[in-house]
């Protein structure tokens, strides 16, 4: 009797599946009939989705992607819903993933139609497919019509709501490949809140104590391969892991929590800056690197409320196959009045940028944004007053933390407050036009400093050139400055010039190290800077074998030194000190120039460095363009009060 049930039993099983499959081949018959009835040109993913959308009830479609067997074709159905705060919307995940991460195209039946997708995304779905029920996701491919640019745009708005609502975010880097299991494991000992001696990742000490043995070289090359993945240079996946409730790694068929992520990411500096100092000198370089780059780079994935020209200009390195979407793409991370512009895909990115530039001028009467322009760094379509987020270069990383630094002190700033009531700021198509004076000319600049990614300073090598050329700088900047002649003469205004320079160099602010949170310079920092520059010229004096080890060990030793050393470093990265025809000095842009005009302008809590567009403009009454944003002593807090025939309306082109 047991065995005619056990029969049974297994000829049910075998039955069942039959018809399973037998319905999914069905399926797929039923659809390439319907291929065959529709024609080629009824094909495109326009037909599925004929439904519109009403941007009002705040809908979305989902994508009821049916299960199947292993290597069969993909289908699914769409249905609309709305996420509206009164609507009973379905469990469902969100799909994070790159367009075109690899080459080629797949094909994913919706609604019976044929539609084309690309490889990576087909390759998640198949992952990601039950073979047996059916699963609810959103996929930004198949459920907005990529077609119809208004539906674009309400539906990018929507974003950061998809997926926060989302049960799960799936978060998909691509196919499992020879390391990622080992990637994923170290990632799982790396969040694991131990010392590093604990933690075989980054080596270990030998049985006699002395020995530090770094870690095999292949477990660094897997953690580096992890973090090249074109997913991490997405600037679209930032608001998608930030608004995430949940999410979970998915590498080919191999996961790990993302909160797992997080804990490792916090506990390098967490240990390396504190406890584990010691052992991060021992520690192979490169894994030194590639924590150092994880930290920087995951660190875009917390949780913010920071405004959106602070995001644009923290994700201004990642990639974005429509530029228009380096501003689209961030609008999900910010609630505040800077985020009021529409996405608009029928604009070209040129004219995005400029209209929402202008906005945001005009809405703030504040010229904030002009300190994240670029003269030298721009699309010739785009005006000198509006930031062009499409350029990158390797620089731009590390310079984009100096600025989100520099937006935070200038805001203890107030250079216009001398100007009272001014008429409002204003723009039109490509000219920005607001009130200003011309403070002063451009007579002399230094040096510009330069120098390797902060993660490449730990080396010996690396340390002793960056002291060499920040020495040289120094040199230039005190020649610039006139310190032999001029140290103890008055400077305009009021104090000695000597105390005008070193006040500059840290643009009147002290930081707290590791951050750019800091306070207006007090009177025991001059006891500070002193103690800095002596040190400073006898660091230079050192032999090169000795200059590493004094370095480190005077900045520990020396909380205060370390302290100041952090803001001049930090501070001034890519800009020149500078002298004036009226003897005043500052700090601004590397592509100044002698001749250029140091300006106040309404609006603007800094001084600003700008240069006559043409002739006509030297001559008074022409157009000027933006160079950057300026430190001047002396003129910070609005303490110059120009006399009316001084004023004009200054046009920025």
């Amino acid at each position: 009797m047991k065995i005619v049930h056990a029969a049974a039993f297994l000829t049910s099983i075998v039955l069942g599946f039959a018809i399973v499959a037998v319905a999914h081949y069905l399926r797929i018959w039923r659809q390439r009939a319907r291929k065959d009835e529709l024609g080629e040109e009824e094909q495109p993913l326009l037909r599925a989705v004929a439904q519109e959308l009403d941007p009002l009830k705040l809908e979305i479609r989902l994508m009821c992607l049916h299960g199947g067997p292993v290597g069969s074709a993909l289908e699914c159905s769409l249905q609309v819903q709305s996420l509206g705060s009164d609507a009973d919307y379905p469990c469902y995940e969100a799909l994070s993933y790159v367009w075109a991460a690899i080459p080629g195209k797949a094909m994913l039946y919706v609604d019976d139609v044929q539609h084309e997708i690309s490889a990576n995304l087909a390759q998640a779905l198949s992952h990601l497919r039950y073979e047996d029920r059916d699963r609810l996701l959103w996929v930004d491919a198949v459920c907005i019509n990529q077609n119809h640019t208004v539906e674009r745009g309400h539906q990018v708005r929507l974003m950061g709501t998809v997926y926060s609502r989302a049960s799960v975010v799936l978060i998909w880097l691509g196919p499992e490949t020879h390391d990622s299991a080992q990637a994923l494991q170290d990632l799982e000992t790396l969040s694991q809140d131990k010392h590093f001696k604990e933690l075989d990742v980054y080596g270990k000490m030998d049985d006699d104590g002395q020995t530090w043995i770094p870690a095999p070289a292949e477990r660094i090359d897997a953690l580096e391969n992890l973090l090249k993945r074109a997913y991490w240079s997405r600037i679209w996946v930032v608001q998608e892991i930030v608004r995430a409730k949940k999410a979970t790694v998915f590498c080919g068929a191999l996961s790990i929590a993302w909160e797992t992520c997080v804990k490792a990411r916090d506990n390098w500096p967490k240990h390396s800056r504190n406890c584990c100092n010691t052992e991060c000198s021992l520690i192979d370089p490169r894994i030194r690197r590639v924590m150092n780059w994880l930290n920087s780079s995951w660190r875009l994935y917390r949780e913010t409320n920071g405004d959106l020209l602070s995001q644009l200009n923290l994700t201004r390195s990642l990639k974005a196959t429509d530029p228009r979407d380096k501003i689209f793409g961030a609008l999900g991370l910010v609630h505040d009045e800077t985020s009021f512009l529409d996405p608009d895909y029928k604009s070209e990115y040129p004219v995005v940028f400029r209209d929402w530039t202008a906005k945001l001028i005009n809405t703030t009467q504040c010229l904030d944004v002009l300190l994240y322009t670029n003269i030298s760094l721009r699309h010739p379509d785009i005006p000198s007053w509006v930031p062009d987020w499409t350029q990158y270069n390797p620089s731009i990383r590390f310079q984009a933390e100096r600025l989100q630094h520099h937006q935070h002190i200038s805001r203890s700033f107030r250079a216009d407050s001398c100007l009272g009531v001014r008429s409002a700021i204003s723009t039109i198509g490509n000219l920005l036009r607001l009130p200003g004076f011309h403070l002063d000319v451009v007579a002399k600049v230094g040096e510009r400093l330069v120098y390797d990614r902060q993660d490449s300073l730990t080396d010996d090598q690396n340390q002793i050139g960056a002291i060499k050329k920040w020495d040289a700088v120094l040199e230039s900047w005190a020649q610039v400055a006139d310190l032999t002649s001029s140290a103890d003469s008055h400077y305009p205004g009021s104090g000695k010039y000597s105390d005008a320079y070193w006040r500059t160099l840290v643009s009147d602010h002290i930081t707290e190290l590791g951050t750019f949170l800091g306070d207006r310079i007090s009177a025991d920092d001059t006891i500070r800077y002193k103690l800095w520059h002596q040190w400073f010229a006898d660091l230079v004096k050192q032999p090169d074998e000795k200059k590493t080890a004094y370095y480190k060990d005077c900045l520990a030793a020396n909380r205060d030194l370390d302290r100041f050393d952090w803001t001049i470093m930090n501070m001034n990265y890519n800009r020149r000190l500078f002298s004036t025809k009226n003897g005043r000095i500052g700090m601004g842009p590397a592509d100044m120039e002698p001749n250029d005009l140091v300006t106040i302008l309404s609006g603007g809590r800094t001084p600003f460095i700008v240069r006559p567009s043409d002739l006509e403009s030297a001559n008074k009454g022409g157009n000027y363009q933006i160079i950057g944003y300026a430190y001047v002593h002396g003129v910070m807090d609005g303490e110059i009060r120009p006399l009316n025939e001084q004023w004009e309306d200054v046009w920025i082109c």
